[in-house]
């Protein structure tokens, strides 16, 4: 799925309805789409459906329909009497406009006769501009006024009060827990300034003609996951599959080389090891039965077997000490193989441009924020512009800066933002696993673009699916390893 600007969206969808393909079957595939989204990730409660005169309030009366054809209590709110509104002669909008309600008529006894609620957001399209006016303004404020932390809020396509070429959020604007793009995520949906108003973004496609030539950023969902992994053939063995070499740990932090070792091996990659200080040698032997371990140093010089590996995985916690900067240097040396820095490698690169510059090519790096700002060294505020910024001056690396709908960018590839993950993520040793994946992948055969886009997809399902058992707030890096398999699985199941 593509990433548009409002004005570009509103030119696929002239040029699909130009090109013979009714509005009726447009709106029908979108209202089917956000049914599916809803119904698997939200249980069963009533919804309050805020439905504004143009076509994203007629999107949410079909929706409407929809819901409470599969046995949901729905209450379809409108701002303008129907004889103000948009005109769509469909059947799913007749019959909810019978029992919807005008504003200000409101459901109040909702909020004290059930434990919790969706509330949908279908307010404003994509071309609104300027802060929500009344009767927009007056329903948003009352609907986040009556908010209750076990209620659900989500977004049609962008939620009101966003700019969304923008970002900027209008007050009073939606304050969406889940916003679910149709057809394609728009710009503003992912600033870094909308993420208050957006939430956890999703996408559903729709049918859509377009002659543009110009290339857009991607949005990367479980069809882009699917086209790219491939299944083990029968014939396989494990020299086959690919060998991961890690460069982890020291005192204190064994957790990191295990973590990334066992994400490297529930990767597919058929051989996993782990170069480590003499110091933990002996625990890491113990802890990770499937890895196999090798002490770093021969002769006080790095083991030189480190470079034999298909893809090599450098930083979770090794530490910042002298002796660790002089033995980097070295590596970053000798090393020609397919690389991923991670954590305390980042740190290293960021204290000497010879690091960074004489990375092998396509060497993928792993920072969060704040590892990127001290790589980059300056922000304009924007993520987006400042990861474009930071490839086109070092264009032989792949930045995966992780956060909300991850981001990864290189050339002469369009930047590749993600659709999983939740804020559990945001955990110790969860980069640690999701760089482990990421080497194992590579060393599995795809090329170190293909496996980054979908280590971070496959990364975000799987700590998805681990608070399916769990909160967010409880989520630890130990789950995303153990539902990594389901994942997989997920990804691989239409």
């Amino acid at each position: 799925m593509k990433i548009v600007s409002p004005e570009e969206m509103q030119k696929w969808e002239h040029q699909t309805i130009a090109s013979g393909v009714p509005v009726l079957q447009l709106m029908q595939e979108a209202v089917t789409g956000l049914f599916d989204i809803i119904s698997s990730k939200i249980s069963k409660r009533p919804v309050i459906l805020l439905c504004g005169k143009g076509n994203n309030g007629n999107d949410a009366l079909w929706l409407a329909d929809l819901l409470k054809s599969n046995a949901w209590i729905t209450f379809p709110i409108l701002t303008h009497e129907p004889g103000n509104r948009t005109s769509i002669d469909a059947e799913p909008i007749r019959r909810s406009l019978e029992r919807a309600t005008v504003w200000p008529n409101f459901p109040d006894e909702l909020y004290s006769n059930t434990n919790s609620i969706l509330v949908i957001d279908g307010l404003m399209g994509i071309g609104a501009k300027g802060a929500p006016k009344k009767p927009y303004s007056e329903i948003l404020e009352v609907v986040q006024k009556k908010r209750r932390s076990a209620d659900v809020y989500l977004s049609i396509d962008t939620p009101s009060g966003l700019d969304a070429e923008t970002g900027e959020l209008l007050d009073p604007y939606f304050q969406a827990d889940m916003t679910i793009a149709i057809g394609a995520v728009k710009l503003g949906c992912l600033k870094r300034k909308a993420q208050a108003g957006v939430g956890r973004l999703f996408s559903t496609p729709i049918t859509l003609e377009s002659n543009a030539t110009c290339s857009y950023p991607t949005f990367f969902t479980k069809n882009h996951a699917i086209e790219i992994l491939s299944r083990p053939r029968s014939d396989t063995y494990k020299h086959q599959r690919g060998r991961v070499h890690i460069w982890a740990g020291s005192p204190g932090m064994c957790g990191a080389a295990i973590l990334a070792s066992r994400a490297a091996l529930r990767s597919g990659a058929g051989l996993v090891t782990l170069f480590t200080s003499e110091e933990i040698y002996r625990d890491l032997l113990i802890a990770t039965p499937e890895v196999m371990v090798r002490p770093l140093y021969i002769n006080d010089s790095l083991n030189p077997l480190i470079f034999k590996g298909d893809a090599i995985l450098v930083g979770p916690g090794i530490g910042l000490t002298d002796l660790t900067k002089s033995r980097f240097q070295e590596f970053v040396s000798e090393v020609n193989t397919p690389l991923v820095v991670d954590a305390d490698a980042l740190t290293l690169c960021a204290e000497s441009e010879f690091q960074l510059n004489n990375l092998p090519k396509n060497t993928v790096l792993t920072p969060h924020a704040g590892e990127f700002q001290r790589l980059f060294k300056k922000s304009s505020g924007e993520h987006t512009i400042d990861a474009c910024e930071f490839i086109n001056k070092n264009q032989h690396l792949i930045l995966c800066l992780k956060g909300p709908n991850t981001l990864v960018t290189a050339k002469p590839f369009e930047p590749s933002f993600n659709e999983t993950g939740n804020p559990g993520l945001a955990t110790a040793g969860s980069g640690d696993v999701l760089a482990g994946l990421i080497s194992g992948l590579i060393a599995s055969g795809y090329s170190s673009w293909d496996a980054t886009r979908v280590g971070v997809f496959w990364h975000g399902l799987s700590a998805d699916l681990a608070v399916n058992n769990q909160s967010e707030t409880s989520l630890i890096a130990s789950d995303i390893i153990d539902f990594l398999g389901k994942a997989r699985m997920a990804i691989s199941n239409p």
